[in-house]
């Protein structure tokens, strides 16, 4: 008997890192944001897979995306430090997303992070948002041509300029 509670107790100590690695991998993502925002600003997320469920089987996505995870804050009356929460998003959201777009405005009650990331043909986006009383979390997969086709619908003198190089 001595000899097999041998090898337990060094197949114990030779998997403990292995699986403790791969625990603490798996602490990134949406889930992982959500959680880091609830702790850091004392709230509760309502998460809604029901809303994200329903857009994905009735095909309601609009860009021709799919809305993957969406989590909420009604009551959110924490001021917002634009850079404490950047860098709580980008720990926590993972490799491979790409910061897209970050803007901050009235004194720390709006806030806007956007991040991508590619998706075989399609992006992924991550979408942060807080304005007012309310902050949302969205995690979204979007077809980048029909995106930009709605995004040409929007310009304001009427051309079909290209909105993506309009800056070259």
């Amino acid at each position: 008997m001595k000899p097999f509670a041998s090898i337990v107790l060094v197949a114990v100590f030779l998997l403990f890192p292995a699986v403790t690695v791969l625990a603490g991998s798996q602490d990134q993502g949406f889930d992982a944001v959500v959680k880091a925002i609830e702790g850091r600003y004392q709230v509760h997320a309502e998460r809604m897979p029901l809303v994200a469920f329903l857009a994905r089987v009735t095909g309601t996505g609009k860009y021709g995306g799919n809305l993957h995870k969406l989590a909420t804050v009604e009551d959110f009356k924490a001021d917002v430090d634009s850079e404490e929460l950047t860098t709580m998003v980008d720990e926590k959201l993972g490799a491979g997303w790409a910061s897209m777009v970050r803007e901050v405005s009235h004194h720390g009650r709006e806030a806007t992070l956007v991040y991508v990331r590619p998706h075989g043909h399609d992006m992924d986006m991550f979408v942060v948002s807080s304005e007012g009383r309310e902050l949302d979390i969205v995690e979204l997969t979007a077809k980048p041509d029909a995106l930009e086709q709605n995004v040409r619908k929007y310009l304001h003198d009427g051309s079909e300029a290209d909105p993506v190089n309009a800056g070259d």
